[in-house]
């Protein structure tokens, strides 16, 4: 039995190409993916879900599956490479794939926009065009230093980029917002957090505490960024931080994802010491000086969470774990107000 369990164990981070949360043991259920999520996506009316798997429930898929409520279906032969990104842009679904470059899917097949690697591919819509952010020299035939631009057809620097990559990016109040751990546009450095209006950067808000690979989320009114112990709200030009309370099961506090679900701004804490097990991620509900834990604080998910989406009314959550509550399922999860299950 120990064997077996170090296999899968194996398997597992093998397979998980986009990031380095541990992926617990294969739940004993035939629904989910037999390998991570790390991106998820509506488009057409399915839920897509991108990550580093060969299975989507009982069928073969490429590192990517639709879900349309009650099935999976493969889409095409999927790609070759963990897909770690996915954006909706001008009708089409737009895949980052770290090791091999980003790809257009139209409903029926894939296009490649980009041959190249990163280490990821990051996406907003900005101005109607689609913004790249990673750790790229060149993209599309251009040069450009790890920021970029595509209008549907024709790929531009934007600004000269960055001296290094960045950990998000997001549109708000009609400016470009990007974040990283170490910002410098146009030979300045910000703190970690800078808008491009395009014309300029200028910093945006005051009084950031993060340093580490901040994450930001826009609702329909307000910018949020997550980091180490916490996460701040954008309130009159002001970063108002809210530190989520240390517990006695957890050493450390890092926000590492967003979603809005039933008007509510929801947060993924995850933490690298929870009880006996190595990793473990709880949601949280966000207020403006406060929060609350969303469902079964504590133990919600026995692994890491990479990324969470509202479908059909439901909350769907993806990553690297095999329970969530007392509920075994295959690193994808839904919530439907009342209970998890498998998908």
């Amino acid at each position: 039995m120990k064997k077996i369990f170090v296999l899968l164990v194996l398997v597992n981070i093998l397979l998980n190409g986009c990031d380095n949360k541990v992926v617990y043991p294969l739940a004993q259920v035939s629904d989910g993916t037999n390998g991570n999520v790390n991106a998820l996506a509506v488009f057409n009316g399915n839920l897509i879900a991108g990550g580093s798997f060969t299975n989507a429930g009982n069928i073969s898929a490429s590192n990517i599956a639709q879900w349309n409520g009650s099935t999976w279906s493969a889409m095409a032969s999927g790609l070759n490479n963990s897909v770690c990104s996915l954006i909706v842009f001008n009708g089409n679904l737009i895949a980052g794939c770290p090791n091999s470059g980003i790809f257009q899917w139209n409903g029926t097949k894939w296009t490649q926009l980009v041959v190249g690697k990163s280490n990821n591919y990051l996406f907003t819509i900005y101005n109607n065009n689609l913004v790249v952010g990673g750790g790229f020299d060149s993209i599309g035939g251009i040069k450009a230093a790890n920021l970029a631009q595509w209008n549907g057809s024709v790929w531009s620097q934007i600004d000269t980029g960055s001296n290094d990559g960045f950990s998000s990016l997001a549109t708000y109040n009609g400016v470009l917002v990007v974040a990283g751990s170490s910002l410098m546009m146009e030979g300045k450095s910000y703190n970690f957090i800078a808008k491009w209006n395009g014309v300029s950067w200028a910093t945006l808000g005051t009084g950031i505490i993060y340093e580490s690979d901040p994450v930001l989320f826009v609702n329909d009114t307000n910018i949020y960024m997550g980091g180490v112990s916490g996460f701040s709200i954008l309130i009159d030009s002001n970063w108002n931080s809210v530190t989520v309370a240390a517990n006695t099961m957890y050493t450390s506090n890092n926000i590492t994802d967003f979603c809005l679900y039933n008007g509510n701004t929801l947060a993924v804490l995850y933490s690298s010491t929870l009880g006996p097990n190595t990793v473990g991620s709880s949601i949280i509900k966000c207020g403006e000086t406060s929060f609350s834990y969303f469902e079964s604080p504590l133990e919600s998910v026995n692994g890491g969470i990479n990324a969470m989406i509202q479908y059909q009314n439901n909350l769907i959550v993806g990553g690297g774990f095999s329970e969530v509550g007392n509920t075994s399922v295959l690193n994808i999860a839904q919530y439907n107000g009342t209970t998890w299950s498998p998908l």
